[in-house]
C-alpha cells in the first residue's frame, strides 16, 4: 500500500526544482476533492486527507482519485509534489 503526506507536503517553486518549501496542503486539496471530484469515495478521501496527521495510507483506487483530480485542478508543481512521493513509495517497495 502506498502513502502519501499532506501535512508534510513538499513542493518546488521553480522549475528547476531548486527551491523547495514543505506546507501542509490537507485543507486545500481536502477543498478541490470535495468541491470539484465526484462519488461518495471522493468524498470519503476529502474527509480522510482533511483528518491526516502524517503519512497517509491509500489504496489504489485513492491514488488514483488523487492523481487524477490533482491534474485537472491543480498547479504542475503540486502534481510533482504528489508524484514525487508516490513514486519514492514505488522505490521502497521494490527495495
Amino acid at each position: 500500500m502506498k502513502t502519501i503526506n499532506f501535512k508534510e507536503f513538499v513542493i518546488a517553486l521553480d522549475v528547476a526544482q531548486t527551491t523547495k518549501r514543505t506546507v501542509d496542503v490537507r485543507e486545500v486539496f481536502a477543498n478541490i476533492l470535495y468541491a470539484r471530484a465526484n462519488g461518495i469515495q471522493a468524498h470519503s478521501l476529502a474527509f480522510m486527507i482533511y483528518k491526516s496527521e502524517g503519512k497517509l495510507e491509500i489504496t489504489d483506487e485513492e491514488e488514483r482519485i488523487i492523481t487524477a483530480v490533482a491534474q485537472q485542478h491543480t498547479t504542475p508543481a503540486f502534481i510533482d509534489g504528489i508524484m514525487v512521493q508516490l513514486n519514492e513509495n514505488n522505490l521502497e517497495v521494490k527495495q
